[in-house]
């Protein structure tokens, strides 16, 4: 059913805006941040979409799609407060933006900001427009967070979505080692990760333009459904999942 609801709504709400066009529009060259869509025309597709897979149990989180709305809110300031064609501010603000929302919802106003920094990064470390964007990302992330933490919701715990609770009960030495093991193991996970899912992709989500174009709408619909009851079927048996899936298969 989620498949099916993903299938119809993307197709209908005309979501042509995703999370890969806002990395490659920051990571390609020359930077294209000034020409991100508006957000009052890519913003809400983006966020129903987004609430659908997580509602359904698809999503493996909802950083990558807040990261790039705020992303979107960033550049279409700058578009409104400098004009078009201020490539430089139009992406210190798209950075900024994503930096922001990310903050908000981890809690780490620094980690925030790396994060939305290097994520138009194929490789490590960040890109001359990320470089100069690291004071605005900054200033960003710690605003959200000093609005979260003294006005909005003062009294909860520190961590945002997460908790960070049994990190308290580490010592240092622990903690830097558990960080280098998991980084390490991490990296090999996701190289293994992203190769087949590349190889699926390029089956499944042929390129268009290219004469395959008719009745698309028509494949995308059953290729998401399928999608959603083989995501269903094999969340039955492994139901570990820390954004809803648990509780999206049990209902």
């Amino acid at each position: 059913m989620g498949g099916l609801i993903m299938g119809i709504l993307s197709s209908k709400l005309k979501a042509s805006f995703t999370v890969a066009d806002f990395v490659s529009g920051l990571s390609s060259a020359p930077k294209e941040a000034e020409q991100l869509p508006q957000s009052r025309s890519s913003l809400f597709p983006l966020l129903i979409l987004s609430l659908v897979t997580t509602t359904f149990g698809f999503s493996v989180g909802p950083e990558a799609p807040m990261v790039c709305d705020g992303g979107l809110v960033g550049a279409s300031l700058a578009r409104k407060l400098y004009g078009s064609g201020e490539r430089k501010k139009a992406e210190s603000l798209a950075y900024a933006g994503a930096a922001g929302a990310l903050t908000a919802f981890m809690g780490i106003p620094i980690a925030g900001s790396i994060f939305a920094l290097e994520l138009t990064r194929s490789s490590a470390g960040l890109s001359g427009g990320a470089r100069e964007a690291l004071s605005p990302a900054v200033a960003a992330s710690v605003a959200a967070l000093v609005l979260i933490r003294a006005f909005l919701v003062p009294d909860t715990a520190v961590g945002g979505h997460f908790a960070y609770a049994a990190v308290g009960s580490l010592s240092g030495r622990t903690m830097m080692i558990s960080a280098l093991v998991s980084s390490v193991i991490g990296a090999v996970l996701g190289t293994i990760f992203h190769k087949p899912l590349a190889f699926l992709k390029s089956i499944l989500w042929p390129a268009k333009g290219a004469g395959n174009d008719k009745g698309l709408w028509k494949r995308e619909v059953a290729i998401k459904t399928l999608i959603g009851l083989a995501v269903g079927l094999i969340s039955s048996y492994m139901s570990q999942h820390s954004f809803g899936g648990r509780v999206a298969c049990n209902v």
